[in-house]
């Protein structure tokens, strides 16, 4: 008589034989040295080398794209419990054990240091180079778009003679214009005399310049530089005027660069026009500023250029800073 097959218990169904499809589906740790011959590169190996170490039991393949996130047996627990993250990032990997509260972290270092071969080094530099042309090409058709505009402004604008910033700094800008919108403009020119782009004033003296149109190297120019003749470079055009009429006699020529940060590129592009003139850095001493940049940059562009520095002779009851400046407050003591 056959024995009857023994029933489960009531609720729960028997277990099944080794082999069928529930087992198949059962998470299986693979080997580290698996893992680690599977690896892909120095730096895989190493985070696989580290999970290892760490006594984690990893079943599947790390993380490949940024912000996946895989799941390793912590060690000392029971097989499956998944406490270990692995996440993949951008500068490595990332390891947390949830069961313990400890983390890790491998950075993927063999890809940021290792030696480029000469064909990469040379495709990279190809690579920059087709970039800083680009660059530059961008950068000079919105120089000429920029001084196209300027131009057709300037052809529209009206001669002025008198303007609220004028008599703000009590002085007449011969050459400048006035826009229908009642801005002043001040030409910016080269040293071959191109108009290149404008400044534009309003009547309280808030400056803006002319969009997209380039500034290094350009100014406003009172009077004719020569090259046995004696060059003054400023910042504003308001001290231009002054400098230019208290020095009419000697027939100086006056040039504007706006800031203090194109005194330099003014002062090499006259001294490459004009090698024997005498140029003087007539800077603004900006006294009340960190760093006194009138000054510093006055000074540092004449000794690029072999020039002379003369800084305005101020008070000390007022916050002037230029000639313009100090012309105004001398006359307002009297002195002057």
């Amino acid at each position: 008589m056959t024995r009857p097959e023994r029933a489960g218990r009531p609720g729960r169904a028997s277990r099944p034989a080794a082999g069928t499809a529930r087992d198949r589906h059962r998470p299986t740790s693979i080997a580290p040295t698996t893992l680690a011959h599977c690896a892909t590169s120095t730096f895989e190996r190493r985070a696989l080398d580290e999970i290892a170490a760490r006594g984690f039991t990893l079943n599947r393949a790390l993380p490949e794209s940024i912000g996946e996130t895989v799941r390793a047996d912590s060690k000392d627990k029971r097989r499956g419990n998944g406490a270990v993250a692995i996440t993949r990032t951008a500068d490595g990997i990332v390891w947390c054990d949830h069961s313990t509260g400890e983390g890790g972290f491998v950075p993927e270092q063999d890809r940021r240091i290792r030696t480029l071969s000469p064909a990469e080094r040379h495709q990279n530099v190809q690579a920059a180079r087709e970039r800083q042309a680009k660059a530059k090409a961008a950068q000079d058709e919105r120089h000429r778009l920029g001084t196209l505009a300027a131009r057709t402004a300037w052809l529209a604008a009206t001669p002025c003679t008198d303007h609220p910033y004028m008599r703000l700094k009590g002085e007449t800008l011969p050459g400048c214009r006035v826009g229908a919108d009642g801005w002043l403009l001040v030409p910016r020119i080269d040293v071959d005399g191109n108009l290149i782009g404008l400044q534009r004033i309003d009547a309280t003296g808030r400056k803006r310049y002319w969009p997209g149109a380039p500034t290094a190297g350009t100014f406003y120019l009172l009077g004719r530089i020569s090259d046995d003749g004696t060059a003054i470079v400023c910042e504003g055009a308001g001290t231009a005027a002054t400098l230019h009429r208290e020095t009419w006699h000697t027939r100086h020529a006056v040039a504007a660069a706006m800031d203090a940060g194109n005194l330099l590129a003014v002062c090499r592009a006259l001294r490459a026009r004009y090698p024997r003139a005498d140029i003087v850095l007539a800077g603004d001493d900006d006294r009340g500023t960190t760093g006194n940049p009138g000054r510093t940059k006055a000074i540092e562009a004449a000794s690029a250029v072999d020039g002379r520095v003369a800084l305005p002779s101020l008070c000390r009851c007022c916050t002037c800073t230029d000639h313009n400046d100090a012309g105004a407050c001398a006359r307002r003591r009297g002195v002057a």
